[in-house]
């Protein structure tokens, strides 16, 4: 697997503390990486490739992981002629 791009500081340890997780961005796909202290090879935990992780957490016991994703959504209002109000 090709070294992912670092796009967020959303950074979690690992239980165990032998390693972190963070999201990342390979080729165009939203990605959850896990990182080694050893310096060991980037492992890919999950990818989305249609939408981005926006933020992710896993339960108190380490079994279950959720994930906030999505589409960003960009709106632009032009107001003018505010004089007459």
């Amino acid at each position: 697997m090709a070294e992912p791009d670092f796009i967020a500081t959303r950074i979690q340890w690992t239980r165990d503390g032998k390693a972190f997780l963070y999201i990342a961005e390979n080729n165009g796909v939203s990605e959850i990486v896990r990182q080694a202290l050893d310096r060991g090879p980037v492992e890919k935990v999950i990818e989305f490739p249609e939408e981005e992780i926006f933020d992710f957490g896993f339960s108190d016991d380490g079994q279950t992981l959720a994930i906030t994703r999505g589409v960003w959504q960009h709106d632009v209002v032009l107001i003018n002629n505010l004089n007459g109000l």
